[in-house]
């Protein structure tokens, strides 16, 4: 339910947090509220042990409107685990 800025504080924690299912709707909300700054808070994610939140931080980065395929592309081919979920995401981003 997080949607204003001012609750990044409260999820930026939750990044971190043990339950997977936590981080995973941690990065989804840090998606709807990321500034430029707080990029590397997802991009971490990208790495996480579960796919399901390296899922929902690919997924997230690719909607912000600042992240362009080129972007996408660097990450993927910086990220070892992020990387399906990335090529995922921008095949996504590709379709009418």
């Amino acid at each position: 339910l997080a949607a204003r800025r001012d609750r990044a504080a409260a999820i930026t924690p939750l990044l971190e947090h043990p339950s997977w299912r936590v981080r995973e709707a941690a990065a989804g909300a840090m998606a709807r509220i990321v500034m430029a700054a707080d990029l590397p808070l997802l991009e971490r994610r990208l790495e996480d042990d579960r796919f399901e939140v390296r899922l929902a931080a690919a997924r997230g980065l690719a909607s912000l409107p600042f992240m362009d395929d080129a972007r996408l592309q660097a990450l993927q081919a910086s990220s070892a685990a992020g990387a399906p979920v990335l090529r995922q995401v921008i095949a996504e981003r590709a379709e009418p």
